[in-house]
């Protein structure tokens, strides 16, 4: 079983010189070897490993000696504990991914079997060495795991690599500058000099066309994509990662989830009609370059094409940092709620209609959202955003209406709910705009608002507060109709 963050989130102990973290990592190493076994089980499944071990030193004639042995299904799920909990450990894998690091720990193994610091070789061959941690060289256990652990750390290490990860930007027009947050960059298609720089440390960027996203070397990316998707003026959004490359792009992406939410809710609110967009289906798509690779791949769209040029000023630009240095600053537990709440919002930006107004409603749920209390919790959050605009308040409770209509079957789309024509006469405006304005407007001031009032205690005592003037009216209600005296 892979254990969650939360497990493993724990202080170390004063004087204590390994974590509690990197114990239970050495006894997932322990477990792991114990789980490959060097004869065939015949009680349970296990897949065949056959390969070449050891070194030129160890074997002067050959390419190795040839090793087999079995991986059960334990051992197959202690490598991905192992490589979930070294992202935890160790800050400079956090870009990594349990697959590519499940299997870097499996090749570690395999590489290091004629290692005769950790293992007996010989006894390979011998039936009465049912298991891998029984051929350990080192009779101490602990100390044999940690000696393990740091070599298989090593490879970890090694297989970490910088990448740089580009999404086209069409109709956008910016001049390049580096955030100098999550490693985004905005890159101009035609900035020679900038492109130049970085095929200095990407070195197939030299061979590859900013202005087309084609490759030099005969690489033609679908017509519909050079035709449509890559529309003049063309800008980059570039994110820098250090990872695997699954981890990296994976990363990158939320990463730029946050960045994008955070232009388009700022530029939306200054023009609604700035997100106005061709919704199609073609993909988009998105390259990654290391300095040995170029790698270019068709995704799900994070941008649609837009229908008119849009230019990112430099007061935008100042105000996207400055949300970036607020930002910053926050606990951590805020940090992740905004992170999730742009994941959302980028897919309900890129959406339309009914599927949209739920992204957006989920958007607000978790930046403000308690479980149990989640209705209260959003209109909480949503008042201290909207402070002197008492409207919002009723809105949250037709929007909720609305939300609750289309999730449990009522509605399948926001024109099917019967509310709908009274809200628009009412309010003045529609639903779907009043959540995305909602969504949008929390994004841009929540890293300013202050933790006391954002704190899941201070809004259990507004609850409770309101429930005892709630529960003092009705009681002197009640007292006033059996005595109409008092």
């Amino acid at each position: 079983m892979i254990l969650s963050a939360g497990d493993y989130l724990f202080q170390q102990s004063e004087g204590d010189k390994v974590s509690r973290l990197e114990k239970h990592i050495l006894a997932k190493v322990i477990s792991l070897t114990k789980g490959i076994r060097l004869q065939e089980p015949k009680a349970r499944a296990a897949s065949l490993a056959s390969f070449y071990s050891g070194t030129k030193a160890d074997f002067p004639l050959s390419t190795g000696m040839i090793v087999q042995w079995w991986l059960t299904e334990r051992a197959e799920i202690d490598s991905l504990d192992i490589a979930h909990m070294a992202m935890l450990n160790d800050p400079s894998l956090k870009d990594g991914d349990q697959k590519t690091f499940s299997r870097v720990i499996m090749s570690t193994l395999q590489k290091n079997a004629w290692n005769t610091e950790l293992f007996n070789g010989g006894s390979f061959f011998s039936k009465h060495v049912p298991t891998l941690f029984n051929a350990k060289k080192i009779k101490h256990s602990q100390e044999f795991a940690r000696k393990l652990w740091e070599v298989i750390h090593r490879s970890l290490l090694d297989s970490i690599t910088e990448w740089l990860v580009l999404y086209p930007l069409p109709r956008i027009k910016s001049r390049s500058i580096s955030l100098g947050f999550d490693g985004i960059s905005l890159l101009r298609a035609d900035d020679k000099g900038t492109w130049q720089d970085l095929s200095e440390k990407y070195f197939w960027i030299k061979h590859w066309s900013p202005l087309t996203g084609e490759h030099g070397a005969g690489q033609k990316l679908p017509f519909s994509i050079t035709q449509y998707r890559l529309a003049q003026p063309l800008t980059w959004l570039a994110c820098e990662r250090k990872g695997t490359e699954l981890g990296a792009t994976k990363n990158s992406r939320k990463l730029v989830s946050t960045f994008l939410s955070v232009l388009f809710s700022h530029l939306r609110i200054r023009d609604p009609r700035v997100l106005d967009k061709i919704i199609d289906d073609s993909p988009l798509p998105f390259f990654r370059f290391s300095a040995s690779k170029q790698i270019y791949s068709g995704t799900r769209p994070i941008f649609y094409r837009l229908k008119d040029e849009i230019e990112i000023l430099e007061e935008d630009l100042e105000f996207i940092y400055n949300w970036y240095i607020k930002f910053s600053k926050i606990s951590e537990e805020r940090q992740r709620r905004t992170r999730l709440c742009t994941q959302f919002m980028q897919k309900g930006m890129n959406d339309r209609g009914t599927d949209e107004f739920i992204y957006y409603f989920i958007a607000l749920d978790a930046l403000f959202g308690i479980r149990g209390n989640v209705e209260r919790s959003i209109a909480d959050g949503i008042s201290n955003i909207f402070i002197n605009d008492k409207k919002w308040m009723e809105k949250v409770g037709w929007l909720f209406d609305l939300r609750s209509d289309i999730l449990h079957g009522g509605s399948s789309e926001i024109e099917d709910w019967e509310k709908l024509p009274r809200y628009i006469r009412y309010f003045k405006t529609e639903p779907l705009k009043d959540v995305g304005f909602a969504a949008m407007t929390s994004l841009m001031i929540y890293p300013e608002l202050d933790e006391v009032v954002l704190s899941p205690d201070s809004r259990i005592s507004a609850i409770l507060k309101r429930l005892i003037t709630y529960f003092k009216r009705l009681y002197f209600r009640v007292l006033s109709i059996h005595n109409p005296t008092y």
